[in-house]
């Protein structure tokens, strides 16, 4: 027992001189880590997971689609994260229109499926709404006539009875950004010079050199505790560094959005109140669709 503990810790991205400490000195994430290893130790027959890698970096993520794709009993998954559900199931559960399609097939299969399937439901339903429309001129022929009321009657009852084919309109629903112009920045937008940065006695970041040019996209890869949000903090000047220089270039707006960022809201603030309060006056009137294409319903 003491190999698989250590094993589905480490995995989960702990260190060896971690496992004595108290968990009150962990953040929240680190304390769901935990209860995933227990849930993992158990040897449970089912096992219902609800977005597992929230809180977890891609080392983690890795070992437990490993992990999971060895587990001899029953998963259920809840994930945003496509390339779990697809590296670690072999059915995919759609719930729409009120009910439920079962695929036997992991995402990415399923997305082809579903395809097809509408496509075949789509025509179905244009068969069916040119029969029904042949029904209803006959109806409107017929239902006047006393020799063919009785007729006209049993079509009408006949169509009351149908079932209706309905095709979901899932795959139109998307959110749609549309930035707003800015004014150009130089060619060089941000720079940082031999960056350093310590936490007490833990060294986070040392001569960390970095430029960033117009037109770049970058991203930070990594594990966590390896100084990417310490680096970010440090790029919008929310941080300091220790040692070293950080310099933006001309005509440089930054915006950031942090893991965190949800702690900034004023709780007394109505949805609506808070994206007002920072809206420019022309994107004002969008305010209400935009926060719609999020699922803030009117309410």
């Amino acid at each position: 027992m003491e190999e698989q503990l250590e094993k589905v810790l480490f995995g989960l991205g702990f260190k060896p001189e971690e496992l004595d400490r108290s968990l009150s000195t962990f953040s929240g994430g680190w304390r769901m880590r935990v209860e995933l290893a227990k849930l993992l130790l158990a040897k449970h027959d089912l096992l219902l997971l609800d977005e597992p890698t929230n809180h977890l970096d891609i080392g983690a993520i890795l070992w437990l689609e490993d992990f999971l794709q060895e587990h001899e009993g029953v998963i259920m998954m809840i994930s945003h994260d496509r390339q779990v559900p697809d590296a670690v199931t072999k059915r995919t559960i759609e719930i729409v229109n009120g009910s439920i399609e079962d695929y036997s097939a992991p995402y990415s299969k399923y997305l082809v499926l579903r395809e097809e399937r509408r496509e075949k439901l789509m025509q179905a339903k244009k068969n069916q709404d040119k029969e029904i429309d042949r029904q209803k001129e006959l109806i409107e022929k017929f239902r006047y006539k006393d020799s063919k009321a009785s007729f006209a009657q049993s079509l009408i009852k006949k169509l009351e009875k149908m079932e209706r084919i309905e095709v979901d309109d899932y795959h139109q629903k998307s959110v749609r950004f549309q930035f707003p112009e800015v004014p150009r920045s130089g060619k060089d937008v941000l720079k940082l010079d031999k960056i350093g940065k310590k936490y007490g006695d833990r060294r986070v970041l040392s001569d960390v050199n970095f430029e960033l040019l117009r037109g770049d996209r970058r991203a930070f890869v990594g594990q966590n505790r390896q100084g990417k949000t310490t680096l970010a903090k440090i790029f919008v000047g929310a941080l300091r560094a220790d040692a070293g220089d950080r310099s933006l270039g001309t005509n440089v707006h930054l915006a950031y959005y942090a893991q965190d960022q949800a702690e900034s809201l004023d709780p007394n603030q109505t949805v609506l109140e808070s994206v007002e309060s920072v809206a420019p006056n022309d994107v004002r009137p969008k305010v209400r669709s935009m926060l719609g294409a999020f699922i803030f319903i009117e309410d």
